[in-house]
């Protein structure tokens, strides 16, 4: 056994180190602390090697023992806290590491393509993991990871199907894991089975394709559809896609869940039962912001609409741009027949924003219901609503944004609040039913050409900063 060989240490920095060609275990010197760094090993013929890297040394550096085909083992002090990048890369030797218990950071590729290492347990203490850390270490039996870094193995491990391999392994036997990372790669590996469920399905009509994936996205697949690919995979003697189709029907539609599911079905038509969080994501799209929910899209068939206050414990306080009509090419007008539109929506008390061009070109809907709690109302919300009648704006509006009923034809009656101090332009441009309008007494701004409708009169209290406003333009007013 050889006590010494030559390291290079810089500062407390592992760079590299020497030995003979020989086998033994080599513990180099503490006197080498202080040298002058190499940075590159030169340990490249030994037969094998196994190295204790002595006490006092704080940091393995980049590179260190890169390419050091011989090492097959390496016992690391408590003293390092950090592993650098490429440290062991192509360490195809390398059959074990002891690390030590305060460990703080293993950098990007530290022990990659080390296709010998057959055990890996990272310690509590390690705080970070750089990208694929531990890539290509194909002969892994055995992995233990701290929970937080479960979520990310394939970026450890280096690969986007590193989870459904390494769950495989798992399922088979040949790979032994911790109980949370077991947890998360079935997440994980249900999660990618499932969509892939759905493109084989989807496969089937490739016209159509694209159409079906958007439906399914956010909804299970229709068993009918389901059961139709099974009989095509089977009469095409594809038993992987087969058993792959079968397992995703097993899981998603026992005689138990299809019953439960007609039962939840039955007791919601007659009124029985709340809808569930499931249930309302079947209609809405919707992001969480920090003070709530915000929908997105609807994406029901329904005439009359009633958005919900609350989606199991959270409130929906704003309604997106666009979400309730599929067109979203302002300057392209579509046809009529290219989606089903509500008639009346009924918005929920607690809706605090609509934002811009909500409900833009939603030409079928004739009335709206806004809420007390409403506090602003975007650019375009109502534009082109053709058949929107009367509208009755909520106390706490302060500004008419433009364009915000810009061509609702049909308009023949608008309730502004107290609370409007600010008109902008076209805020009732190609309003032709609109014959009068009464403004509140403090509006400070009134743009031109807000309506240009010479039918319309508008009433202006006497004596009010709105007759101020009003005089130093040419819009023509009454006054009451």
């Amino acid at each position: 056994m050889f006590e010494y060989c030559n390291i290079s240490v810089d500062y407390g920095v592992l760079r590299g180190f020497v030995s003979p060609e020989e086998k033994g275990i080599y513990r180099p010197a503490r006197s080498y602390q202080h040298q002058k760094a190499l940075y590159h090993p030169l340990v490249t013929q030994c037969k094998a090697v196994h190295l204790v890297i002595p006490e006092g040394i704080h940091a393995i550096g980049d590179g260190a023992l890169e390419r050091c085909f011989a090492l097959t083992r390496v016992t690391i002090p408590e003293s390092v806290e950090s592993i650098g990048v490429n440290a062991f890369l192509n360490c195809n030797n390398l059959e074990e590491i002891m690390f030590p218990s305060n460990l703080k950071t293993i950098r990007g590729k530290a022990f990659a393509h080390c296709t010998s290492l057959t055990k890996l347990t990272i310690p509590d203490s390690v705080e970070s993991i750089g990208s694929s850390a531990f890539a290509g270490c194909t002969k892994l039996q055995e992995i233990r990871l701290p929970d937080q870094f479960c979520k990310k193995v394939n970026a450890i491990f280096g690969g986007d199907d590193v989870d459904v391999r390494m769950y495989s392994a798992v399922c088979s036997g040949k790979l032994k894991v911790n109980p949370s990372l077991v947890s998360w790669l079935e997440s994980s590996f249900r999660k990618k089975w499932d969509s892939a469920v759905r493109q084989l399905i989807a496969a089937d009509n490739s016209e159509s394709m694209k159409r079906y994936l958007a439906l399914w996205k956010n909804k299970p697949v229709a068993v009918e559809k389901l059961d139709a690919a099974i009989e095509r995979s089977v009469a095409a003697k594809t038993t992987d896609i087969t058993a792959l189709l079968m397992d995703y029907k097993r899981r998603h539609y026992t005689p138990e869940r299809q019953e439960a599911r007609r039962q939840r079905e039955a007791e919601r038509a007659m009124g029985l039962r709340a809808p569930t969080v499931a249930d309302w994501q079947k209609v809405f799209a919707y992001d969480t912001e920090e003070d709530g929910l915000v929908i997105k899209r609807y994406k029901g068939e329904a005439a009359v609409i009633e958005v919900p206050a609350l989606i199991g414990r959270k409130p929906v306080i704003a309604i997106e741009q666009w979400s309730f009509n599929s067109y979203r090419d302002y300057w392209c007008k579509p046809s009529s027949d290219d989606w089903n539109q509500p008639y009346r929506i009924v918005l929920p008390e607690g809706l605090r924003q609509i934002r811009e061009h909500a409900f833009d070109c939603c030409t079928h809907l004739t009335n709206i219901v806004l809420p007390k709690t409403l506090a602003e109302i975007g650019k375009g919300a109502f534009s082109g609503c053709k058949s929107l009648q009367e509208v009755s704006i909520p106390e706490g509006i302060t500004c008419i944004e433009s364009e915000t009923f810009y061509n609702c034809i049909a308009l023949h009656a608008v309730q502004i609040p107290e609370s409007v101090q600010r008109i902008h332009w076209d805020a009732f441009q190609d309003c032709g039913n609109l014959r009068e309008i009464s403004l509140p007494k403090n509006v400070l701004q009134i743009d031109a050409g807000c309506w240009k409708n010479k039918n319309l009169a508008v009433w202006v209290p006497r004596g009010s900063i709105t007759e101020e406003t009003l005089q130093r333009s040419e819009i023509p007013y009454r006054l009451v």
